[in-house]
């Protein structure tokens, strides 16, 4: 993450947002320097720019994550036992912007629907979230993945579900 120094120079917005060089090019939301709260000081508008309104200017942008639960059945047929089983589905985590050099870190923080013995580890993107499902009990295993970019990190959740059902 780069940032413009104090007493900056055209040189110093160079640096930072790359560009011609031209004091004019760099109104905040104009493609070069980013619409963020931490560029908030810089005029949006080109004809009222100063090189001081860049001090602490940045060019990162913060990134954004989202993460997503799959679902897994298994029917037992007309069978009545065994009455669990042990199942795993997916969740996978998504990032973008920042740096673009995410780390994960994959965690159990709850399960339910009669599922026991859940676990989840993974350092990358998309992890494999396992339990013990009960028959007809609608089990599940929520997972969290913390995220960062080496800049800033943000958590996201989902829910793994697993269907372990019969047709008695």
């Amino acid at each position: 993450m780069a940032t413009v120094p104090a007493n900056p120079s055209l040189q110093d917005l160079v640096n930072v947002f790359g560009g011609p060089g031209d004091l004019f090019s760099y109104a905040r939301g104009g493609g070069l320097v980013p619409n963020i709260s931490q560029n908030y000081g810089v005029s949006d508008n080109s004809w009222y720019l100063e090189l001081a309104q860049f001090v602490g200017a940045t060019n990162y942008v913060p990134f954004t994550a989202s993460a997503t639960g799959s679902t897994v059945s298994f029917n037992l047929g007309n069978k009545t036992t065994p009455t669990t089983r042990v199942m795993s589905t997916l969740a996978t985590a998504y990032a973008s912007g920042g740096t673009g050099n995410f780390s994960y870190n994959w965690r159990v923080i709850g399960w339910g629907g009669g599922a026991s013995g859940a676990t989840a580890g993974s350092n990358t993107n998309q992890v494999s979230a396992q339990c013990t499902a009960l028959l007809n009990g609608g089990s599940y295993v929520d997972v969290a993945c913390d995220i960062s970019d080496g800049v800033s990190s943000q958590t996201v959740t989902a829910r793994c579900s697993m269907n372990y059902f019969n047709t008695v």
